[in-house]
């Protein structure tokens, strides 16, 4: 957990950064380019899930990046939601173009409204196991995720993991027997060559994710970041990034032809 108040965000909402005498009326004009680069850089020097730093006030500091939580656990939870959003989405993108699955919620579903006395309710109930069936895939994918296994962007008939048999009996979550989607060992290996490299990691969910965050956002957060892993350091506990100042002095001599001499000096600071 970290405190915030003391960190360079906070002291610039509250006007509390030296900024010097260097006007700052330039706006930066992002492009794809610099920003494919920035997120690389966070991927590569930041901790994360699975990555952890050693010395380091927060674990997941890529996570704190996108989330702005103030502690490792509600960071991590925040991402996870967002991936699983994600995963939900594609996941019932795929279940309703399914005509297989479709078909075995129906029967589902006429079963549940013929007991009930409520036939015309079944469309309704066939959508309700639809986005069950789809939500409980996108659980099992975010589990992938987290233990370093790759989940492709879109399932298909071979990737997809659970039957709906296998949820209506409370087997969602069993593992035991099964390999990565659920299959034998021999269909997890054919399954596996199948997607090559076309499967997403949790680091590529990362980088979706850093995509959509705004990037103001992300800059600050960054700069927290390093502020609190150099207060870390010996003898740097009060490090302030605002206090690494540079200064610029400039003289200008102009002669004109009658002999007079002008001397211009300016200084700058920041």
């Amino acid at each position: 957990c970290i405190d915030d108040a003391t960190l360079i965000s906070r002291r610039y909402e509250n006007g509390q950064v030296n900024q010097g005498n260097w006007s700052q009326t330039q706006e930066w004009k992002e492009n794809w380019i610099e920003r494919f680069f920035w997120q690389e850089y966070l991927l590569r020097y930041l901790g994360r899930y699975g990555n952890t730093l050693d010395k380091r006030t927060l674990q997941y500091q890529l996570e704190y990046v996108i989330a702005g939580k103030n502690s490792d656990a509600d960071n991590l939870e925040s991402v996870v939601h967002r991936i699983s959003g994600i995963r939900e989405a594609a996941n019932t993108l795929y279940i309703f173009s399914d005509k297989l699955k479709c078909a075995e919620a129906e029967a589902i579903a006429m079963l549940i409204t013929t007991a009930l006395s409520i036939p015309e309710a079944e469309p309704l109930f066939r959508g309700i196991i639809l986005l069950a069936w789809a939500y409980a895939e996108s659980l099992y994918d975010i589990k992938c995720l987290l233990a370093g296994k790759s989940v492709p962007l879109l399932k298909t008939e071979d990737t997809w993991h659970y039957s709906l048999g296998n949820i209506l009996n409370g087997e969602e979550f069993d593992e035991s027997k099964k390999g990565v989607y659920g299959k034998s060992e021999d269909e997890q290996k054919n399954q596996e060559a199948a997607l090559g490299e076309g499967g997403l990691r949790y680091e590529d969910y990362l980088r979706i994710l850093l995509a959509l965050s705004d990037i103001s956002e992300q800059t600050f957060r960054t700069m927290n970041v390093m502020e609190m892993d150099i207060r870390q350091t010996s003898g740097n506990s009060a490090f302030r990034i605002d206090g690494c100042i540079d200064r610029l002095k400039v003289q200008i001599t102009l002669q004109s032809a009658y002999g007079y001499t002008i001397h211009l000096q300016k200084r700058k600071g920041y």
